[in-house]
């Protein structure tokens, strides 16, 4: 049976849609049993607002610095407690991310790619066409692993969510997507998000399937040499207990995929920080 020992995946109630303090989650993940773990919230960005999605910048951003230092310290002989963000790429940001790298204020970033910007208004992809959201979602994840800012990609085939029927232009977009992932040695994530929340469709058959992951995008990755992370992406603390670590772990060994340790994942956030900070 396999035993989840990591969550770098793990959001705080400052995005607004999550709920319990930020030590709850730490009490949760120690009832798992987890080695590892790390906080990822969704990032809050300076000038920019986006109310139940991602905290204030000039309130919880130091805020959300302040409570997980203090936590780190506190839990310093349980593990070595991580601190990062899920981002999405956005050009004009792309030096913020960097500098709070760089600054060590932050551990990592994955990528998490959900909206997009128009000047400063954020639109979720079912703003625009289909094409056109596909587009500009690949865009922005090609863009983002080129960077070498992110520890990895999560929920890479969000933007199939949105995939009526998977056609020849969508299997193009998914190999753009695992092609760099290869090419850049960039990890991407099994997210156990919709497994447990219940967000599903109805396929044209009339059965229910998960949004992500997309069991045909996988099929396709098991064609490319790359790595992958089981990411819990809980937003209560009671959800670490309610993902299904097994079924995950199913999903990528019965295509031939190399899943990741949460040690290995550790060390490559310090190998990171060590390139990123030198």
């Amino acid at each position: 049976m396999y035993k989840q020992d990591y969550s770098f995946h793990t959001h705080t109630k400052r995005c607004g849609h999550a709920w319990g303090s930020d030590e709850d989650y730490i009490q949760a993940g120690i009832k798992m049993g987890f080695s590892y773990f790390g906080f990822s919230d969704h990032v809050m960005l300076p000038g920019l607002k986006q109310s139940g999605m991602r905290g204030d910048y000039d309130h919880d951003f130091p805020d959300y610095l302040a409570s997980l230092n203090r936590l780190r310290e506190k839990y310093k002989d349980t593990f070595d407690l991580q601190i990062g963000f899920e981002c999405e790429w956005y050009d004009r940001f792309a030096s913020f991310y960097r500098e709070i790298l760089a600054k060590n204020q932050v551990d990592y970033l994955i990528l998490g790619q959900h909206c997009y910007l128009e000047g400063d208004r954020f639109h979720y992809y079912s703003h625009v066409t289909y094409p056109e959201a596909r587009e500009m979602y690949v865009g922005a994840l090609l863009k983002a692993m080129e960077s070498g800012l992110f520890l990895y990609v999560a929920h890479p085939d969000y933007i199939f969510r949105y995939c009526k029927e998977v056609g020849e232009e969508d299997i193009i977009a998914a190999r753009r997507i695992l092609e760099a992932a290869a090419r850049l040695h960039i990890p991407l994530e099994i997210n156990l998000g919709p497994s447990r929340w219940d967000r599903r469709k109805k396929d044209e058959d009339g059965n229910w399937v998960l949004m992500y992951p997309q069991p045909w995008f996988w099929d396709i990755a098991k064609d490319y040499d790359i790595e992958v992370v089981i990411g819990p992406d809980v937003h209560d603390p009671a959800e670490f207990a309610l993902s299904d670590y097994e079924w995950a772990y199913r999903f990528v060994i019965s295509r031939g995929m190399r899943l990741m340790s949460g040690e290995e994942i550790y060390q490559r956030i310090q190998r990171m920080k060590k390139s990123l900070t030198e």
